[in-house]
């Protein structure tokens, strides 16, 4: 019922707003957001992007993180923590943080063109490294915060934790790949693919911890060796 609901409430709403676009001529004007600003300094890097995420793609930040909130809720809401087998769940959670993609692509995209300037800067790879790493922590507070709330009863500690250090370490993966290259959009998303297919295989392997530590070492080992050999992606000047 809820999901019929939510097709009919999603088909009306399109009907209506195609309706006002022919009435006036497509000349109607949506509701503008208002305006995010940080306590971070002004200079520091952080501020930059998470401003960038706050006034240009706030839309996208919400759409993701309503789905990715929704998806974990319903997922626990019946679970008990005496129940050991995360396999359906982990499926179901990486398909969400995998959607994360989309932001990281915007994300860099916006960096290489328009703080090209903070490659040059004198700052090393390590400080960058913990400040990308820094900003994923930021971006994945509200799963943070709801699996915090899901813990005790519907997940061990144990659980909570291998959850929030497995989405972590998908979202370093993801940006670590993009400093190889701006990939074309196509090609990212079968890269995307892909990686799901391999976590797909270790979550039923029952490889899931290792597989956890494995993302953040190739995170950084991407990082470390590609960041200064970094390339866009062919036409992305043009």
């Amino acid at each position: 019922m809820i999901i019929f609901l939510f097709i009919v409430i999603i088909g009306l709403g399109a009907a209506w707003r195609y309706l006002l676009l022919i009435r006036k001529n497509g000349m109607i004007r949506s509701l503008p957001l208002p305006n995010m600003y940080l306590p971070l300094p002004v200079k520091h890097y952080l501020r930059f992007v998470i401003q960038f995420i706050a006034n240009r793609r706030k839309m996208l930040f919400l759409g993701i993180k309503l789905f990715d909130c929704l998806l974990i809720f319903g997922m626990l809401l019946y679970r008990t923590k005496e129940e050991s087998d995360l396999s359906m769940f982990l499926l179901f959670y990486s398909f969400g943080l995998l959607g994360h993609g989309i932001l990281i692509y915007k994300i860099r995209h916006m960096e290489e063109f328009h703080l090209a300037f903070y490659r040059g800067l004198p700052v090393s790879l390590s400080s960058r490294l913990i400040q990308y790493a820094v900003l994923y922590l930021i971006i994945i507070i509200p799963e943070i915060i709801l699996i915090v709330l899901m813990t005790p009863l519907h997940l061990n500690n144990l659980h909570a934790l291998t959850l929030i250090f497995f989405g972590w370490g998908i979202l370093l993966v993801l940006h670590s790949l993009l400093v190889i290259r701006l990939f074309h959009p196509l090609t990212y998303l079968k890269i995307i693919t892909g990686i799901y297919l391999l976590i797909f295989i270790a979550v039923l392997t029952g490889l899931t911890v290792p597989f956890t530590l494995c993302l953040f070492l190739v995170s950084v080992y991407l990082f470390f060796q590609h960041y200064y050999q970094f390339e866009t992606a062919e036409g992305e000047l043009q």
